[in-house]
């Protein structure tokens, strides 16, 4: 733990660093602009959404609640006549702040645990392209492992999921060049 404590400065400066970036590539720069579609009938479609209630929380339709009804022939003809679908519902009137901080916390996370892997593998004293490899992949692996899952299970865009993993190289880049150039 001493190890993990001395690096208190690169772990706090490279997340600050990579959330930088991140706003950067979120906010300012065009990357996202098509990562999600338009409903048609918007105010429609948000309307009968609202008539159910529906509280925070993610939601798949056609619903089945075990695997027994996934073999009813009544939820295959649902499943066949379509849409099939995940829905995140988020309360109403939610502003970005918790999620910047969810996500500040999120990035302090992978950086730690890339501190961790770059100290317990290498230790104090190691050369700068070393500390840059270990902890750079590592970070790198935080930052972009999952979301390809979101394209395999949830039918998230393909395109966004390459998009999400080139940004992770990005901060995986950034979080090794903090750690290689203030490494103990």
């Amino acid at each position: 733990m001493a190890g993990l404590l001395s690096l208190w400065l690169p772990i706090l400066l490279a997340t600050v660093i990579v959330y930088i970036a991140a706003f950067i590539m979120n906010m300012v720069l065009p990357f996202h602009k098509g990562d999600f579609l338009e409903i048609a009938d918007e105010d429609g479609f948000m309307e009968a959404m609202r008539s159910r209630g529906l509280k925070r929380g993610q939601y798949f339709f056609p619903f089945a609640n075990s695997a027994e009804v996934t073999r009813s022939p009544e939820w295959k003809e649902r499943i066949n006549r379509g849409p099939v679908g995940f829905l995140f519902i988020v309360p109403k009137g939610t502003t970005m702040k918790p999620q910047l901080i969810a996500q500040f916390i999120f990035m302090l996370i992978v950086t730690i645990i890339a501190g961790y892997v770059g100290m317990a593998s290498l230790g104090p004293g190691v050369e700068y392209l070393k500390v840059f490899q270990i902890t750079g992949t590592a970070a790198f692996l935080g930052h972009s492992g999952s979301h390809f899952t979101n394209s395999i299970w949830y039918g998230a865009s393909w395109r966004v999921s390459w998009l999400r993993a080139a940004e992770g190289l990005v901060y995986g880049l950034l979080t090794a060049g903090v750690f290689g150039w203030l490494w103990p």
